[in-house]
């Protein structure tokens, strides 16, 4: 989605708590440090995907392995997902959400329902997200994400 527009979003969010007369800077979410994110990161990993993610793992280039495994686990997961603030159900629901918009993610959005089923996300919420999500995301990639939950949710009508 880019810097740019997440910029314009963060301005209008503390437009909107000045407004509120919510104090800022608000207080950090941040729970790890440089020296404990990689650790935090491939907790989180695995508590969302297990086994799987090892057997993923084991198949990655070395010369791959940074870009696709610490970066990962050090930034998005180590960074983000072990911050206070959203349950970690909630979390999984937004980067659903944030990954169907993006379109053309298939495997990583793939993962993400999965992590939201294995969270206690139904398919009817994240149909639900979807049908919220409609008129941002378009038709298209709408149905996408759709077809996506279909297909890992037809064994658990």
């Amino acid at each position: 989605m880019g810097i740019g527009r997440v910029q314009e979003t963060m301005e209008g969010v503390n437009d909107a708590f000045k407004k509120a007369h919510i104090p800022l800077p608000l207080p950090t979410a941040t729970t790890v440090t440089d020296k404990n994110r990689r650790e935090a990161g491939e907790q989180m990993v695995m508590k969302l995907n297990g086994d799987r993610m090892k057997q993923i793992l084991s198949q990655v280039a070395k010369d791959e392995y940074d870009l696709r495994v610490n970066d990962l686990y050090d930034f998005c997961f180590g960074d983000f997902y072990t911050r206070s603030g959203l349950s970690l159900k909630d979390r999984e629901l937004v980067v659903f959400g944030a990954i169907a918009a993006l379109g053309g993610c298939e495997a990583q959005l793939r993962s993400h329902i999965g992590a939201n089923l294995r969270e206690g996300t139904t398919k009817a919420q994240l149909v639900d997200a979807l049908r919220v999500m409609l008129p941002y995301l378009g038709f298209p990639r709408t149905l996408n994400a759709m077809n996506q939950v279909t297909q890992l949710t037809k064994d658990s009508k």
